[in-house]
């Protein structure tokens, strides 16, 4: 029984580690690992989702006032993050 978890749960890591090569270039150097197993993820991505992650728990809570100006801004703070991801 604990052979066939483990088989599915590296069926898992693996499909996610496919999945995750098309949004991040996962350069070993650039992600973080624990005990030798790389997160799917490179640390810039992390944080990124982190951030998102969070940004969606605050505005859950309270509420956000969201006009033009802040929009143009977000979006123009967005733009260089797609770029980066594109000369990697």
């Amino acid at each position: 029984m604990d052979e066939i978890s483990s088989k599915m749960e590296s069926k898992k890591i693996h499909s996610l580690t496919t999945l995750s090569q098309f949004i991040c270039h996962r350069k070993p150097e650039r992600t973080f690992n624990i005990r030798g197993h790389y997160f799917p993820v490179c640390a810039r991505c992390t944080g990124f989702y982190i951030g998102a992650f969070s940004y969606f728990v605050y505005v859950y809570f309270y509420f956000v006032d969201y006009t033009l100006p802040l929009i143009i801004i977000a979006f123009l703070m967005i733009i260089p993050t797609f770029l980066m991801v594109q000369l990697n």
